[in-house]
């Protein structure tokens, strides 16, 4: 049996960022686009939460889903911070579950450069600061 890593990719990011993104759904524009102002009426806005409540509840379902999975094949957290969430697992449950798109191959390169990335702009602002 191998384990393997993985990443659970939710459908979400930053409250106002994401309702932000329904409102521009509703209003059939780019996000960038989408600017607030007099065009905003309570029937999108109405429109906008709701847009937004099913995004949530699509990603409960998600993590409904993955729970019963765990308690069955032993699915563990590795990490969980702003922008990612690593899982580990049997190797053919996490096969299994990336074909319902529920996790994702884990890509141990791009996370390294991802964290590159990140140490450099930490650094860049110390060396701002001093």
């Amino acid at each position: 049996m191998a384990i393997k890593d993985y990443q659970l990719c939710l459908p979400y990011f930053k409250q106002g960022d994401d309702l932000h993104q329904s409102l521009s759904i509703v209003m059939e524009v780019k996000e960038d686009e989408c600017v607030f102002n007099k065009e905003i009426t309570s029937t999108i806005s109405v429109k906008a939460f709701l847009e937004h409540s099913e995004r949530m509840e699509f990603t409960a379902s998600v993590l409904r889903e993955i729970a019963k999975y765990a308690m069955d094949h032993s699915i563990i957290i590795t990490n969980a911070d702003t922008h990612h969430i690593g899982v580990t697992c049997d190797e053919e449950i996490g096969k299994k579950l990336v074909e319902e798109n529920i996790l994702d191959e884990y890509d141990e390169e791009e996370n390294e450069e991802e964290n590159e990335e990140e140490n450099n702009v930490i650094e860049f602002n110390k060396n701002e600061i001093n």
